[in-house]
């Protein structure tokens, strides 16, 4: 593993699964920036797993990542407290409710 790894960026990455991500998160448990944008096979799984295992997550990017839900968006806010930034844009399963919930703690979604 990585755990001195801080930042990673897999925007783009197409065929990216969840079972990669999740095996990223594992060995990279010091992350704080991840950006995984149009990586549109990540569900909310990838994300949860990311929230579990690296706690330290200040910066998100799943703009475009279409089949992520407000479980990932919970899950995150409740697991990564110095999370400032979180981009989900195009994330169309994602309600009201999850941009809420990033309110109601002070952090910032788009």
């Amino acid at each position: 593993g990585c755990p001195q790894l801080q930042s990673v960026s897999c925007f783009g990455c197409i065929e990216l699964t969840d079972t990669a991500v999740t095996a990223l998160a594992e060995g990279c448990s010091g992350l704080e920036s991840v950006s995984f944008g149009d990586c549109f096979g990540l569900t909310d799984a990838a994300v949860i797993a990311l929230a579990e295992r690296c706690p330290r997550l200040k910066r998100v990017d799943f703009t475009g990542c279409v089949e992520l839900t407000d479980a990932a968006v919970t899950t995150l806010t409740e697991q990564c407290p110095e999370l400032v930034s979180a981009r989900f844009s195009g994330c169309t399963k994602l309600t009201q409710a999850a941009r809420v919930v990033f309110g109601l703690n002070g952090e910032r979604i788009s």
